[in-house]
C-alpha cells in the first residue's frame, strides 16, 4: 500500500472514531509537523487500527487502558474517551474497564481517568 494509500485509509479510520479530532489534529499540525499527523494517520490508524482481528471497540477499550496505564495522557485519554463513545462503548463498559486497571494502574491513575471521563461524559452529545 501507498503512503498516500496508508493515509488516506488511516484518515478514515480515525474520522470514523472521532471526526472532530481528527479534523483538529490536522489544523494543529499543519504549519508546524505536518509529517506527525502523516504518521499518526499511517501508522496509528492504519497500520494499527487497521489491523484484521479484533473489532475497533476492542482496539478502543486496550487503548484507553494503556493511556490509563502511562499517566500524562490527559488529551490523548479524552480523545480516545469521545471515540469510545462514538462507537457504541457505554459509559458502563468504560468505567468497568477503568475500575479493571486498579490492582494493576493504582488509585491515583484510575481516579485521574475517572475525572477525565467525567467532565467528557458530561460534554458529549454521543449516548
Amino acid at each position: 500500500m501507498t503512503e498516500s494509500k496508508r493515509a488516506s485509509n488511516g484518515d478514515k479510520i480515525f474520522k470514523t472514531l472521532n471526526p472532530e479530532a481528527a479534523a483538529q489534529l490536522k489544523a494543529s499540525l499543519a504549519n508546524t509537523a505536518p509529517v506527525l499527523s502523516q504518521y499518526i494517520s499511517e501508522f496509528v490508524f492504519n497500520d494499527i487500527f487497521g489491523q484484521p482481528g479484533m473489532s475497533l471497540k476492542q482496539k478502543e477499550i486496550i487503548t484507553l487502558t494503556v493511556l490509563l496505564t502511562l499517566g500524562d495522557t490527559n488529551y490523548q485519554l479524552r480523545v480516545h474517551l469521545q471515540s469510545a463513545l462514538n462507537i457504541g462503548i457505554t459509559k458502563a463498559e468504560i468505567m468497568a474497564t477503568f475500575v479493571q486497571c486498579l490492582p494493576y494502574a493504582g488509585f491515583p491513575r484510575v481516579l485521574t481517568a475517572v475525572q477525565i471521563a467525567t467532565d467528557v461524559f458530561a460534554h458529549s452529545s454521543a449516548k
